[in-house]
């Protein structure tokens, strides 16, 4: 009997499924959920499917859904971290383009006759304030060039400035110099070849007269041209430091400068040998001179320094500085009567500068001037590098410090 209703049922559930799969698998759950979780826990662990790991994420969020809605509010919130701005770079100005002047010039060859005859004539101007004194040149570097000339070897060319009608040598003046004392003067001790040009037969004499020497003329030029040329022409050349220095100066300054370097006291009383003369080294000793009489904050006496003392300084302000060292030099020749040997280029620039009418400085220049090896605290000064600052200043003390030895 009872397998009978086994059969019927069996039957009536194979119809259901038939009909309503889904109905029927949920009603077969239903009706055996302890046998499908036995079933489970009887499948071996090698077995299970993998199952799917939980991320730190959903963990999470299932915890924060169990936690009430006010116990959510109350979680403390994180702190924001102020967002720093960062600072924008300044923009560096654009350097404006300087604005460059274009030189108008024109080239010849000029036989070395034409040359000598505008010197003579004084055409050329050799005497511009920017320009070194004359016989810079040995006489063997003087009979070298002009042997040169003979050899039919190529000088180096002569640049001239043009400023109105007036012709201004800017560099050659040496060669122009060195031609002139042999061709047009008859005083002269030079010769080429161990003759005087008197001396020379009339082919050698046309054939140095027609030797050819390039002329670089620059026209519609100001001064600064020609200071600015001069510097740039002599750039590569062994010029001295008080030499480059005159291209940094203005012409009313080089002026004043010759006027005082030709008073008696320098001239004829100080202890300066042609070389520094030749050189410029006098000049250098005025503009030293009113460094120290100015307080311009020198680093040194240095080349370096002169250059940037006549950068900084007012052209004016040097100016009422330089007629102040011209009125020491009138009373310094008022009680100098003779050259002495002591008067060097060391000791000018602090002599310049504090020269004065008082009793002191009377004592302490007769002390300098006739028992100068006794000086030990002045001489102390005068020894290694006498350009360091140290020693300028020890120098200037001696004039200036009643208590100095």
């Amino acid at each position: 009997m009872i397998a009978e209703e086994k059969k019927v049922i069996g039957k009536e559930i194979k119809k259901d499924v038939e009909k309503k799969p889904a109905e029927v698998a949920k009603k077969v759950e239903e009706k055996a959920p302890a046998k499908v979780d036995e079933a489970k826990k009887d499948i071996p662990e090698k077995d299970k499917p993998n199952a799917e790991p939980k991320t730190p994420e959903k963990e999470k969020t299932k915890a924060e859904a169990k936690q009430p809605e006010k116990q959510k509010a109350e979680l403390p919130k994180k702190e924001e971290k102020p967002k720093v701005e960062t600072p924008k770079k300044e923009e560096k100005p654009v350097p404006q383009q300087p604005e460059i002047k274009a030189f108008t010039s024109s080239s010849a060859n000029t036989p070395i006759s034409t040359l000598m005859y505008n010197v003579k004539r004084n055409k050329y101007d050799m005497g511009h304030s920017v320009q070194r004194k004359a016989n810079q040149w040995s006489m063997k570097n003087k009979e070298k060039f002009l042997e040169s000339c003979l050899m039919n070897i190529v000088p180096q060319e002569i640049i001239i400035c043009a400023i109105d009608n007036n012709f201004f040598v800017v560099d050659g003046k040496q060669r122009l110099s060195c031609l002139d004392e042999y061709i047009n003067r008859k005083d002269t001790g030079l010769t080429v070849f161990g003759k005087k040009y008197a001396e020379l037969d009339e082919d050698t004499k046309e054939k140095l007269k027609s030797r050819q020497i390039n002329v670089v003329t620059y026209v519609n030029c100001t001064d600064s041209d020609i200071f600015m040329l001069f510097e740039r022409y002599n750039s590569g050349v062994a010029l001295s430091s008080a030499q480059k220095s005159r291209s940094y100066c203005t012409i009313a300054l080089l002026d004043k400068i010759k006027e005082l370097l030709n008073k008696p006291f320098i001239k004829e009383k100080c202890n300066l040998t042609n070389g520094q003369t030749l050189k410029d080294e006098d000049t250098v000793i005025l503009i030293q001179s009113c460094i120290l009489i100015s307080n311009f904050d020198y680093k040194n006496f240095s080349g370096k320094e002169v250059y940037r003392y006549l950068l900084l300084a007012d052209e004016k302000e040097i100016m009422d500085v330089l007629n102040i060292v011209g009125e020491n030099i009138d009373f310094l020749d008022s009680i100098v009567k003779e050259k002495n040997k002591n008067l060097k280029k060391i000791h000018l620039p602090m002599i310049l500068a504090c020269a004065n009418d008082s009793d002191f400085f009377k004592t302490r220049l007769k002390m300098f001037l006739t028992d100068y090896d006794n000086q030990v605290g002045l001489k102390f000064y005068c020894q290694g590098s006498t350009s360091k600052k140290e020693n300028v200043i020890g120098r200037l003390k001696f004039w200036t410090d009643s208590r100095g030895d």
